[in-house]
């Protein structure tokens, strides 16, 4: 790259007045002193005038090119649904709020309406648990814990002496049954046809069916002549419990743990609400700027992907040059004025130097480059990133 250096103000005053002590052959002129007093002659010294030093500006004129100041907007769904619509096409120029396209968005509903629905069952869950208990209530609640230690008492006590003896004679009549089917089938089948007659395979049947009624009420006796499981008590009891603590929950109201524990799950479920809504907003992309549309990848019946639309912010454009001499970085200040010249247009534009990037761009010979940004100031034209020109920097006296 090439660097010109132009003097803005090239003239440079060396201006310096020297006061010259002149000698003549002339005495130097007496004065008069007045009668009897005393008199004496003033000596002048001459001042000097310090010269005027006046620092000089120069220009910089360096090649570029227009850039974004931020990189281009790659903006999708984050979701495999279907596209139901896309509203911009490439080329055209969206505004901050557009809709820039649509998913099926049936499942998200659903989603938000199950959400409320759970929310507002906690919520009306919370509300009853606030209402205090009627005296019905406790009544209830008293009838039903006396039930339980009852139910508990009977499996721990074992059967009945009348059960027992119940049991008992229902497995006699079983047996008796048993013994009259068998005599029914030993006549039926002894006759001249035998096992092959009708009669026969009727009382076989009946008596398969009074053997299963004695099997049948022998168990029964069994269990009851057996005592209490551990299981049978432990479930007793477990129902003993329960209907304490709903007396006692009824009684003293919501405890400061039960109120905890309804707050947690009425935030969690607001969450949950929450994170549907906004699975359902996120079915319409949103444009976040006043941009170009670059890119569009997607249309209606695809599967939206991560990248649907590719954005161009066109209001942060600057121009951008990467061979400004170390020899000049020094004298370079942010907010300095500069003028741009770009091969698409014929009238140059105004700009001020917006920052000095810190690492080196390169080398010109034995000479480090640095990239220097400047922002352009409000313009009609239509600046697009790429397009090339020069600038001319101001730049300032260097550091002593």
């Amino acid at each position: 790259m090439n660097f010109r250096l132009k003097i803005r103000q090239p003239l440079l005053i060396l201006a310096s007045l020297v006061l010259a002590a002149c000698t003549t052959s002339t005495p130097a002129p007496t004065v008069a002193i007045p009668r009897g007093g005393n008199g004496a002659r003033a000596a002048t010294t001459p001042t000097a005038v310090p010269s005027q030093i006046i620092a000089t500006q120069s220009i910089v004129t360096v090649d570029g090119a227009l850039s974004l100041n931020s990189p281009a907007l790659a903006l999708g769904f984050g979701t495999s649904s279907k596209v139901r619509s896309v509203k911009v096409k490439v080329g055209q120029t969206v505004n901050l709020g557009d809709v820039l396209a649509t998913i099926d968005d049936a499942a998200l509903q659903d989603a938000v309406i199950d959400a409320q629905a759970n929310l507002d069952a906690i919520r009306a869950s919370v509300a009853q648990q606030a209402i205090p208990a009627t005296k019905e209530d406790i009544a209830a609640a008293e009838a039903s814990l006396n039930s339980a230690y009852a139910s508990y008492n009977t499996v721990s006590a074992g059967s009945l002496a009348s059960d027992i003896e119940a049991s008992r004679k229902s497995v006699e009549g079983a047996r008796i049954s048993l013994q009259s089917s068998q005599a029914s089938r030993d006549l039926a089948c002894s006759s001249r046809q035998g096992t092959t007659s009708e009669s026969c395979k009727q009382a076989e049947a009946s008596l398969g069916n009074a053997y299963e009624g004695w099997i049948s009420a022998q168990d029964v006796l069994n269990k009851i002549l057996a005592p209490p499981t551990g299981d049978a008590l432990t479930q007793s009891y477990a129902s003993i419990v329960s209907a304490k603590n709903k007396l006692a929950a009824l009684k003293a109201g919501i405890s400061d743990t039960q109120q905890k524990i309804n707050d947690t799950q009425i935030v969690q479920a607001a969450a949950a609400l929450q994170r549907a809504q906004d699975a359902l907003a996120s079915s319409q992309l949103i444009a976040p700027c006043q941009c170009i549309v670059q890119d569009v990848t997607i249309s209606p019946g695809s599967n939206a992907g991560s990248t649907a639309f590719t954005l161009v912010n066109l209001s942060g454009i600057q121009f951008k040059t990467t061979n400004v001499s170390e020899r000049d970085i020094a004298k370079l200040k942010p907010g300095a004025t500069a003028s741009v010249r770009l091969r698409s247009y014929a009238e140059p534009m105004t700009a001020h130097v917006a920052s000095i990037l810190a690492q080196s761009s390169g080398t010109q010979g034995n000479t480090a480059t640095f990239t220097v940004l400047l922002d352009i100031d409000k313009s009609p034209r239509l600046l697009l990133p790429g397009m090339t020109g020069q600038a001319d920097v101001t730049v300032g006296p260097g550091s002593p």
